[in-house]
């Protein structure tokens, strides 16, 4: 199945999906490096852009107002972003737990 998106907007697309792993490498790797080492994008190759976004945004574990602003987005460019950001942001709220509040996101 091709991806539904202008071709105009292939290189942006891709350009967020690899920004996109590198979010989720680093995530994952807060609690099990060996398995971020795991998460490339060429493992994913195969999966179309669209179907790939709806597929992180269902197993990702966003609350069901993110989940959906997802997947009602009809731009596959503007779901990448919106993962991004609530990768970015998760990986912000990991970085403000700390035993001296040391880190702390205001």
């Amino acid at each position: 199945m091709p991806d539904r998106f202008p071709a105009e907007d292939r290189v942006a697309v891709g350009a967020r999906r690899d920004e996109l792993f590198a979010s989720l490498r680093e995530l994952v790797s807060r609690h099990s490096p060996e398995r971020a080492e795991r998460l490339v994008p060429e493992s994913f190759g195969e999966v179309d852009d669209a179907r790939l976004a709806n597929l992180l945004a269902q197993t990702l574990g966003f609350d069901v107002v993110e989940r959906q602003q997802i997947l009602e987005t009809c731009d596959v460019r503007r779901r990448y972003e919106l993962l991004c950001d609530l990768v970015q942001f998760k990986l912000a709220m990991q970085g403000a737990v700390g035993p001296s509040g040391a880190g702390q996101v205001h």
